[in-house]
């Protein structure tokens, strides 16, 4: 469904299978930034209603992310995040809902195995993301080595860049 004098967009599903997404970031850009271009109005005047996004059911099967920072330093750490390539990527997304304010999505069952050897067995919650805040109610992840559940979790920060240095730079809540 579709309505500009709403401002809404509303999918029922999306089913992806075998996607294949290379991310590359460099210091004056990503390799999608002819998207956000595109995008981008060149008219000065701000709406003030904004734009619904809706999409109720997103389901991912056998997928893969590669993600790349440049430039590129090698680092002694289990996981180069700098480096990131996410293979055999399945999971549910519930009520993907982007305005405004905030992204929010409920995440079932997503899997995923990082080159280093890490694997996510089970991730799942309800997510809010903001621009400087990430919320997750009803959290579980289940890892090789670890099963964590809680009630809420908050992540906050002042950029998304703060999470390449995740210890010291985002504050968890």
């Amino acid at each position: 469904d579709f309505s500009l004098k709403k401002q809404t967009f509303d999918i029922s599903r999306i089913t992806i299978k075998k996607a294949v997404i290379n991310y590359k970031k460099y210091t004056i850009g990503t390799n999608f930034r002819f998207l956000s271009d595109y995008f981008v109005s060149a008219d000065t005047l701000k709406d003030t209603a904004g734009f619904s996004f809706t999409v109720h059911k997103i389901v991912l099967k056998d997928s893969r992310v590669h993600y790349e920072r440049f430039p590129k330093k090698i680092y002694n750490h289990p996981i180069n995040y700098k480096d990131l390539y996410f293979t055999g990527i399945y999971g549910t997304f519930d009520s993907l809902q982007v305005d405004t304010n905030c992204m929010k999505v409920k995440i079932r069952k997503l899997r995923f195995r990082e080159q280093s050897g890490w694997q996510v067995q089970q991730f799942g919650g309800e997510v809010c993301l903001r621009e400087n805040r990430l919320r997750i109610n009803d959290l579980l992840l289940v890892t090789q080595k670890s099963n964590v559940s809680a009630d809420s979790v908050i992540l906050k920060y002042h950029s998304k860049d703060d999470f390449f240095d995740f210890t010291n730079k985002v504050r968890i809540n």
